[in-house]
């Protein structure tokens, strides 16, 4: 339950991953000066990665022979790689992502990340626990919505859900029109009038009908994507269908004019980005007034700083099972028996264009109301 003598931290806070490792590296620097003076706290050391991930091998053993006896990061994907590689380590890692691999081998690598794919899995149960069963996928082309797409359908059909009809959108685009109709049915909707109008040989009325089988939709998108998909979804007759989405459709600021295509979007956040004030970290007000420019477009990887400093004296309780979770600034953590480390959001929809907390099923039923017609 106590942290190490000494703490190496291995980010690459030089390339293209500069703005989010120094936002994670404030996170821990947050946590640690928030930390009581007469508790052991470590002495911190460090490192930058760089851009190379075949580098992280060597300041890894730099830390350790300068006195490192934990090390919180990398970064990188390939980073990490390299280390799981290891057929050992020399001190514990809690690496700042995760990698795609079943079972990790080397006892003393924990991985801790922001992995979309939680989030994916997040939709899924709530929307399971919503009451629905039938749904529609909105999905940008490429590997990384493929990635999380997946993680999301084996979550929903292990919940005992389906996945109808799957749209693959191209993410450069503005119009979704194809790829929405296609997935509602539209198109044999309108198929059909064409053969009714050839069989009576005159013109007839026509209003085309969506499927009727569909109950939610499951979008990934950014806000930029998700502004246009929500609209384009009432226009093709699908505005009275749940909308559920990751954390990629909010930017973690609340703007009512720019998020006002996003009525009734529900999405799952972190606790750090969610939280009213009187119920958040108030690290939050140290970090707008120390680094304003990163608080809020970095805000989710100062979270995963604190969260990575907080965690450090709880691994083994979690890994042993004597904790079974830890409510932490990015999530409830729990750790898996590959040493992962998943995180369960809170939940939130937009109303007027802002986003307003959505309650929790264990929430509704502790309520004095609860079961009152």
């Amino acid at each position: 339950g106590q942290p190490p003598q000494q703490l190496a931290l291995l980010l690459p806070l030089t390339g293209k991953l500069a703005q989010p490792a120094a936002a994670i590296r404030d996170g821990v620097l947050a946590a640690y000066y928030d930390t009581p003076e007469d508790t052991l706290r470590p002495a911190i050391k460090i490192y930058d990665t760089g851009g190379r991930a075949d580098a992280v091998l060597e300041t890894y053993q730099q830390a350790v022979n300068e006195g490192a006896q934990f090390v919180i990061g990398p970064l990188r994907k390939e980073a990490v790689q390299q280390l799981a590689s290891q057929a050992m380590l020399a001190v514990p890692v809690l690496s700042l992502n995760t990698i795609d691999v079943g079972a990790v081998n080397n006892t003393m690598l924990f991985q801790f990340g922001l992995a979309p794919e939680d989030e994916a899995r997040e939709v899924a149960r709530r929307a399971s626990q919503d009451g629905h069963r039938k749904a529609i996928a909105l999905i940008p082309e490429g590997s990384w919505g493929e990635r999380i797409y997946r993680a999301y359908l084996e979550e929903w059909q292990g919940l005992g859900g389906r996945v109808l009809e799957v749209g693959y959108y191209n993410a450069a685009e503005t119009d979704h029109g194809a790829e929405i109709s296609a997935a509602l049915n539209l198109d044999s909707s309108k198929a059909r009038h064409q053969q009714l109008v050839r069989l009576a040989g005159q013109t007839l009325e026509f209003e085309p009908r969506r499927r009727r089988d569909v109950d939610m939709i499951f979008i990934l998108a950014t806000p930029r994507q998700a502004r246009l998909i929500n609209p384009q979804l009432s226009f093709y007759r699908a505005s009275r269908l749940p909308v559920y989405a990751t954390s990629h459709v909010y930017t973690g600021r609340a703007d009512s004019s720019l998020d006002a295509d996003l009525e009734d979007v529900a999405f799952c956040d972190m606790p750090w980005i969610l939280n009213s004030a009187d119920e958040g970290d108030y690290l939050q007000t140290s970090i707008a007034e120390y680094w304003p420019a990163s608080a809020t477009r970095y805000g989710r990887f100062h979270a995963l700083g604190i969260d990575a400093w907080r965690v450090i004296p709880y691994v083994d309780q979690l890994e042993s099972s004597l904790m079974g979770a830890y409510q932490g600034a990015t999530g409830n953590l729990t750790l898996d028996s590959n040493r992962q480390i998943h995180r369960s959001l809170n939940w939130a929809h937009f109303q007027q264009g802002l986003p307003v907390r959505l309650q929790s099923r264990a929430e509704v039923m502790d309520s004095p109301l609860a079961g009152i017609p």
